[in-house]
């Protein structure tokens, strides 16, 4: 048996922000904050989790990316963006991700 796997914009969990550190918290509501503005559905996972569990939550849940946030991507205003299918990996700007 096969779970079933949404196209992304379909996807009811669309994207789950997953900050290394609680003191990021603030920048992955901004970043939620900016995508739901543009229609998008994402989640911050504020649990005191380990980083790979919360990750790991998010492959479990079938959300069809990850973005984690450091302090590096913070200063930058970016995101590490994870397909949960491992097939993307790849560090983004926000404003270049926001498709309207």
């Amino acid at each position: 048996m096969h779970a079933l796997v949404w196209v992304f914009w379909l996807s009811p969990p669309q994207i789950q922000v997953v900050p290394v550190a609680a003191a990021l918290v603030p920048y992955a509501k901004k970043v939620r904050r900016q995508f739901h503005d543009a229609s998008y559905y994402l989640d911050v996972d504020i649990s005191d989790n380990e980083l790979n569990k919360m990750i790991r939550n998010a492959e479990v849940t079938q959300y069809n990316f990850v973005f984690v946030v450091g302090a590096e991507e913070k200063r930058l205003s970016m995101v590490n963006v994870w397909s949960c299918d491992g097939s993307l990996e790849v560090r983004s700007r926000v404003k270049s991700m926001i498709f309207i």
